[in-house]
């Protein structure tokens, strides 16, 4: 399974939706939470297969996009002035 995100023809919100589908299709395969699994693949506690890694990523861009569409800022926050 792939998942690309083509902006132009998907809206932020329909584009979270599929991620949520896709992303949900892993939880209950492996009966996990995502953040439960990315812990444990951060801690070497699961192993990373080329599945779990589209798994993760798709997490990380549903993590991303729903902060943006939040308008929160992800990344190191630098103070200007």
């Amino acid at each position: 399974m792939s998942i690309m995100i083509d902006s132009r023809h998907e809206s932020l919100d329909e584009t979270v939706r599929r991620l949520k589908t896709y992303i949900l299709r892993f939880e209950r395969r492996y009966e996990t939470p995502s953040a439960t699994m990315a812990a444990a693949v951060q801690s070497h506690k699961a192993k990373e297969t080329a599945e779990v890694a589209r798994w993760m990523n798709a997490y990380a861009q549903l993590l991303d996009l729903e902060s943006r569409r939040d308008g929160r800022t992800t990344g190191t926050h630098t103070k200007t002035t």
